[in-house]
């Protein structure tokens, strides 16, 4: 009998335990914590006639059990976290070289339009007459400016393309989705960095975001990250530290880079926020 009973406790208290380990999180799991000390307590009060005790240290261990599990479930979703950032990351250095390609493409297409124009003034010059040469030069002239600039132009795409760490660090928000002072700071290897935001804009959030800084920089990367630990209080999301929201005042977000002279900041405070507040005055008519 006695036997039965101590089966019957023990029983009990590990399907509790085992119940408790179902969607376990490191959100819920002090919270399971303490169901699974009211079940200990309730199961020894109801044994103690039988004089059947579960054990402190067995105890002890169910809630290390769910510590672990705790642990775990937040390892896999940064993992998973991690996986998708990984995915990401490849679709933007896809979108690069295609952004790249497509630069070059139309590169050489200018470059031979201005060298064809350019032969082409040339040689109306050698049988210009006197009234007509001045406009000849001066086309001439605009036609080799405009090969220099493209010479410009592939010098700083050779560039991006060999240097993986060079890009846009960009400071954005989206009052209708996230509210006040809410800023998402990321960084992107696009060509065109706004493309970019566009894209964030049109994933999952019902409206645009605006644009408060976008900065060049040779070490984007380290400069986001900079952003990110210095901004560390501030993140919205305080169990994922991958997540690039923080809750800070545009005041702080300033005065950090402030004190990178190195780069050219231009930073505008103000969120226009179109779509939202025209959103709200349609709801207010």
């Amino acid at each position: 009998m006695q036997n039965q009973l101590i089966k019957a406790a023990l029983r009990g208290f590990n399907g509790e335990a085992d119940a408790l380990l179902v969607k376990v999180s490191v959100v819920n799991v002090d919270n399971k914590i303490k169901a699974l000390r009211k079940v200990f307590e309730q199961l020894n009060k109801m044994y103690s006639r039988n004089l059947i005790e579960i054990t402190y240290p067995y105890l002890d261990l169910k809630i290390e059990e769910l510590r672990l599990a705790a642990e775990y479930e937040l390892q896999k979703q940064e993992e998973k976290e991690l996986l998708r950032e990984q995915r990401e990351k490849e679709r933007e250095d896809k979108k690069l070289q295609a952004e790249i390609k497509s630069k070059r493409k139309q590169l050489e297409k200018d470059r031979d339009h201005f060298k064809n124009m350019v032969a082409k003034v040339t040689e109306l010059l050698k049988e210009a007459k006197n009234d007509e040469v001045d406009e000849l030069r001066r086309q001439l002239a605009e036609y080799q400016d405009k090969l220099s600039e493209l010479d410009e132009i592939e010098e700083d795409i050779d560039y991006r393309e060999g240097h993986a760490t060079a890009g846009y660090v960009y400071v954005i928000s989206n009052i209708g989705s996230f509210g006040e002072d809410v800023y998402k700071i990321g960084v992107t290897r696009r060509l065109e960095p706004l493309e970019r935001i566009r894209e964030l804009s049109s994933a999952s959030v019902p409206f645009q975001f605006d644009v408060h800084a976008l900065i060049f920089s040779e070490e984007a990367f380290a400069l986001e990250t900079e952003l990110h630990n210095q901004l560390a209080n501030y993140k919205v999301n305080k169990v994922n530290g991958r997540k690039e929201y923080f809750k800070v005042s545009f005041e702080e977000i300033r005065n950090i880079l402030a004190t990178h002279k190195e780069l050219t900041v231009e930073l505008n405070e103000d969120a226009e926020a179109f779509e939202y507040r025209q959103t709200k005055a349609i709801e207010g008519k």
